[in-house]
């Protein structure tokens, strides 16, 4: 849905995902929450961060950039 969608795009947007990079979202509706897994690995597989996060579907934006936020804590920026 545009929703999920939403939530993904923010998240890639975020960590500056394209098609060289190695970044993933999963946003799906549950019980009128969204819940959103993500990613990112190092090019040669070495490394993987993974987060969830489950929010709101009012501000799916908001919790795309939650995630990324995350990701980036852990180490995604290396």
């Amino acid at each position: 849905t545009r929703i999920c969608l939403s939530a993904e795009r923010a998240l890639s947007k975020k960590l500056q995902g394209g098609c060289h990079s190695t970044v993933g979202g999963y946003a799906v509706l549950h019980e009128n929450r969204l819940h959103l897994r993500a990613f990112v690995a190092a090019h040669d597989g070495s490394t993987m961060l993974k987060v969830e996060k489950q929010g709101s579907m009012i501000a799916p934006e908001k919790l795309g950039l939650a995630a990324a936020e995350e990701l980036l804590q852990l180490g995604a920026s290396k």
